[in-house]
């Protein structure tokens, strides 16, 4: 099952496709306005997933029927809270939902904001302001960026301003989308067994888990997940660990690195340094563990890491999601373990059949399965 939460505009209300529920607006309520959708997967292996979009006000009262089938064993209670990054339709972020359940053998709960929105005059200068995008144009010319790929860049710099100002503005609607998974799921089971919960937040969406979390929306949620992950976050690496400690969303936290991670390589010509592909110049010893995938086999310059996975050319994940991603039986074992809310790295020496060792000069678990991966030197010809 897929419980998706959005304060995404209704698209169609009586949509027969799942794809067609939401759309890439703010709800007509505000930002602020939660709606919800159970999804389920076809008995004959099809890829068309049941919908139901839930009547505005009836939420709590759906949440009880799922907490019956969950009692009854009609559903696991291994479940994954998931909030998605930058430039996804709802379409796009339905697609991610379906391959984490199918590859991971998880119940999902999604948090759907607008991260795929039209880009207007007003929104650009509200995002100029945040943004140092003087900065980005002086890297673009340094970088001898052509006008062409200029004026691609500037398009997706301006959709990315209009989704990082989203993100911002969906902070409140995320922690009221937690606090249902508290109050209405894992506080209220009648036979008092707990669910498997635990919790990932990828690429931009943990600028809406920082602004949560900055601004105090999670009240409610202490301790809800067993693990917290943020999977290559595109935020500053800069003073992460200040808003990162007041994080109590979990029993263990963790935050995954990416040097040659593509898309934040992309988000670094706007930004400062980001958290996902910088695992240099980490606080040590602040509960956080830092897992650096940088130099393992296949990772290359892999945004959604999750996705890497040793059946990649033969799942239904990958039909559903159409990715070329690698085989790495090692990074799929680590996010496996995650999503099953088991203890990774209890101590700072980690198996070695976990693939892993602790760099105690740079306070992260790295992935050492094969020579690091590095990017052709400049005066190397094509």
């Amino acid at each position: 099952m897929i419980i998706y939460f959005s304060n995404r505009n209704i698209a169609s209300s009586r949509a027969k496709t799942i794809e067609k529920v939401f759309g890439d607006a703010f709800n007509k309520g505000g930002s602020d306005s939660l709606r919800m959708c159970l999804s389920e997967p076809p008995e004959d292996g099809s890829d068309k997933w049941s919908v139901e979009l839930i009547d505005a006000g009836k939420e709590r009262q759906a949440l009880k029927s799922v907490r019956k089938r969950i009692e009854a064993g009609e559903l696991q209670r291994k479940w994954l809270v998931f909030l998605h990054g930058n430039n996804q339709g709802f379409d796009d972020n339905i697609r991610k939902c379906q391959c984490l359940s199918d590859a991971y053998g998880v119940n999902v709960i999604a948090f759907s904001w607008p991260s795929h929105p039209a880009v207007s005059g007003e929104v650009l200068l509200k995002g100029f302001q945040q943004l140092n995008f003087s900065a980005a144009i002086v890297a673009a010319v340094a970088a001898n960026i052509s006008l062409v790929l200029g004026g691609a860049l500037f398009r997706k710099y301006a959709a990315y301003v209009r989704s990082r100002c989203n993100a911002y503005d969906s902070r409140e609607a995320f922690g009221d989308c937690l606090r249902y998974v508290a109050d209405d799921l894992q506080a209220k089971l009648a036979d008092g067994k707990k669910l498997n919960l635990n919790f990932m937040s990828y690429s931009l969406g943990n600028y809406v888990l920082e602004w949560a979390t900055r601004d105090a929306k999670l009240s409610g949620t202490e301790k809800l997940f067993k693990n917290v992950i943020l999977c290559e976050a595109d935020v500053n690496r800069e003073g992460h660990e200040y808003w990162l400690e007041k994080l109590k969303l979990g029993t263990r936290r963790y935050v995954t690195h990416n040097e040659y991670d593509s898309v934040l390589a992309l988000s670094d010509i706007y930004n400062k340094d980001r958290l996902g592909n910088s695992p240099h110049f980490l606080p040590a010893d602040n509960g956080v563990r830092y897992v650096d995938f940088s130099s393992g086999k296949d990772v290359k310059s892999t945004h959604p890491l999750f996705f890497i996975n040793p059946d990649n050319n033969n799942s239904t994940k990958n039909r559903l999601c159409k990715n070329n991603l690698g085989k790495n039986q090692k990074v799929f074992d680590f996010f496996k373990a995650i999503f099953s809310g088991k203890v990774v790295f209890p101590d700072k020496s980690p198996k070695a059949a976990t693939g892993f060792m602790y760099n105690k000069a740079a306070s992260t678990y790295c992935l050492r399965d094969k020579e690091p991966y590095l990017e052709p030197s400049d005066d190397v010809e094509a």
